[in-house]
């Protein structure tokens, strides 16, 4: 029985985190180049694949790329080990660092090109030419991602193949539109800009409605595009993936209604109270997305410094509303859970697949690679309970003598000897770990 793991992903142990060495992600919805520029430097091959196509075009010299992959090495690097570190601290404690970190930081931090411009690595018409040529690549990706979902609407003729060439056609001129608008409103004054996100930016604007208003859709179209893009209603092309597929959610819920685990009304009250916090997340995403980078910053820093307690999760959040009861919780933790760890084993199984299939690596290894990545998440858990029962002091000197450098998830198979180091490097490309020291 699946209960999926998307909805309440942001509720179970935080060592979830860790596994993303293991099962890559990516995201082409609703994301800027330096999201882009983010996601490649955990995939080394796209990287310098992009990387390479600006040698050839003439944008950067093979120095350029050089440097540019050092910085982003090293960035990554120290990015995991504070991941590492923070990743086990208690709420308090992790809620108390990120506070010292907002009110010590007197600069907003600058973006990734910034950086590089400013280290000399790269010129900022360089930088400038990069981040167009990168934010042509986003759309582009995107477009075909959501094309091939319209076109399953053309299979079944729900929507004509013309249709689907206007919903893309509509989306460019939605992106243009986007960005002059967020142009015009960094241009304003900071009361001025106040005000304006005040009056227009309280309710998230409805990607599709503009094509129901032209008739280029009908309500049922727009409707059925939604449903199968995971956006509100009109939804569709602009919504991060799944984040609000009320189907998948409804029979997450469904299932645990089924296994006694909820009653119906426990799953209708999850529904409101997760409508109600997407609705508030959304209007507040919008309202930050049109401040300029010092205004953003301070908005943080003012939200960090005035919260003095840490902020719940999801379940305590519904448990203190008095929705679920504490058990219910944590049986849903629990079999959301497995079901994470089934699908994610999954998804490394077909990973490794292809690399039995070019006899790479023995289905054998494949099974052993899985079983210790089993072993693995447990012994995370295992220590992150006992780093929590530390005592402050005990668990700082822990953080700083254990967990300045990010653990190789393939080191103990190469030492082991299941693996050998060609085929941990191997196994390292199509999966996406960090390089074995």
């Amino acid at each position: 029985m699946t209960y999926g793991g998307v909805v309440f992903a942001n509720n179970l142990d935080s060592t979830t985190t860790t596994q993303s060495t293991l099962t890559k992600q990516t995201q082409a919805h609703r994301m800027g180049p330096q999201d882009d520029m983010k996601a490649m430097a955990t995939d080394s091959e796209q990287m310098q694949t992009i990387l390479a196509a600006l040698v050839t075009d003439g944008t950067l010299t093979q120095t350029d790329v050089d440097n540019i992959t050092a910085f982003m090495v090293t960035q990554e690097t120290e990015r995991k080990a504070e991941q590492a570190k923070v990743a086990l601290m208690t709420e308090t404690e992790r809620q108390a660092y990120h506070n010292q970190k907002a009110t010590t930081s007197t600069q907003p931090k600058p973006d990734r090109f910034s950086e590089m411009v400013t280290s000399g690595i790269i010129t900022q018409e360089q930088a400038d030419s990069i981040t167009a040529k990168i934010e042509a690549q986003r759309l582009a990706t995107r477009q075909a991602e959501q094309k091939t979902q319209l076109d399953t609407l053309v299979a079944n003729n729900t929507i004509t193949v013309a249709q689907v060439d206007q919903i893309l056609a509509y989306e460019v001129t939605e992106d243009a539109a986007r960005k002059a608008e967020m142009d015009k409103v960094k241009a304003m004054t900071t009361d001025e800009r106040a005000a304006y996100l005040e009056t227009s930016q309280s309710t998230p604007k409805d990607p599709l409605a503009g094509l129901v208003d032209a008739g280029i859709l009908t309500q049922d179209q727009a409707d059925a595009v939604t449903k199968l893009m995971g956006a509100g209603k009109h939804g569709g092309p602009l919504a991060g993936p799944m984040e609000n597929d009320s189907e998948q959610m409804q029979t997450m819920l469904a299932a645990f209604v089924t296994d006694g685990t909820l009653t119906q009304t426990n799953a209708d009250n999850i529904t409101a109270f997760m409508s109600t916090q997407a609705t508030e997340r959304k209007a507040e995403q919008a309202k930050v997305a049109l401040m300029t980078e010092a205004e953003r910053q301070a908005y943080h820093d003012q939200k960090a410094t005035t919260t003095t307690q840490p902020k719940l999760d999801r379940f305590s959040e519904m448990i203190t509303s008095g929705i679920i009861t504490q058990e219910q919780a944590d049986t849903m933790t629990a079999k959301i859970e497995a079901q994470r760890l089934a699908t994610r084993q999954a998804e490394q199984k077909t990973q490794l697949d292809a690399l039995v299939a070019n006899n790479t690596i023995t289905a054998a290894q494949v099974d052993q690679i899985l079983a210790y990545e089993v072993t693995e998440d447990a012994a995370r858990k295992t220590e992150m309970d006992k780093v929590k029962a530390m005592t402050t002091d005990e668990r700082a000197a822990y953080l700083e003598t254990s967990q300045g450098t990010p653990k190789d998830p393939l080191a103990a198979l190469v030492d082991a000897g299941i693996l050998t180091q060609d085929q941990a490097d191997a196994v390292t490309k199509v999966m996406g770990h960090g390089q074995r020291k």
